[in-house]
């Protein structure tokens, strides 16, 4: 029983920590997306400017085509991050259960030890009471 206390603690620790860590990529995602957005726009506001010199139109150019690829790199980074919170969710999801199961299993064996605490109880009562005096 006591063993079983021990390791719901640590697997309720374990779950705490994971959860901060899911947190945490999420909020990198949060980032990464904010990120993406203001590159977009970016993006947006260079494809809108029309230059008349063509040295601005290089620059302009290169500069778009160098947003793009920051974009591309996000992207890549956004994907795996998403998988990355797929999996964390699915290990969280596990320890919660791992943690209920634990729960469970702790409460029936309370349950069992106070039935035999019960059963050692009422013998003790019987053989007190209903034993036969000796003269």
């Amino acid at each position: 029983m006591r063993f079983l206390s021990i390791l719901l603690k640590l697997r309720k620790r374990e779950l705490r920590k994971e959860k901060k860590r899911l947190s945490l990529l999420l909020r990198e995602l949060h980032e990464l997306e904010e990120e993406r957005n203001s590159l977009l726009k970016a993006l947006q506001e260079t494809s809108e400017f029309e230059p008349q010199d063509i040295n601005l139109l290089s620059f302009k150019n290169s500069y778009q085509h160098h947003l793009l690829g920051k974009i591309a790199n996000i992207d890549r980074e956004i994907a795996t991050l998403q998988e990355t919170i797929e999996q964390q969710k699915e290990k969280v999801a596990l320890i919660n259960s791992e943690i209920k199961l634990l729960e469970k299993r702790q409460k029936y064996l309370k349950q069992e030890a106070e039935k035999r605490a019960d059963i050692l109880l009422e013998r003790f009562i019987n053989e007190v009471l209903y034993r036969p005096e000796l003269d």
